[in-house]
């Protein structure tokens, strides 16, 4: 069997990714590996005609939650 080194665990603060992270840290125990975790924020595309600051607030209300 390999020896796994690293994990790395992307996390968005769902539930999904809660039990993702909980894996993670079992399988870095266990392999005695070193874990990463990323938090991964969904990247918003503003549309041609919407107004700059209407786009700001909504990154900023995603950075925020």
């Amino acid at each position: 069997m390999p020896h796994i080194r690293k994990i790395l665990v992307p996390v968005d603060f769902s539930d999904v990714s809660k039990k993702a992270l909980s894996y993670g840290v079992s399988l870095a125990r266990e392999f005695e590996a070193e874990l990463l975790v990323v938090h991964v924020v969904e990247f918003v595309t503003p549309v041609a005609y919407e107004f700059p600051p209407a786009t700001f607030d909504l990154e900023q209300a995603q950075a925020d939650e």
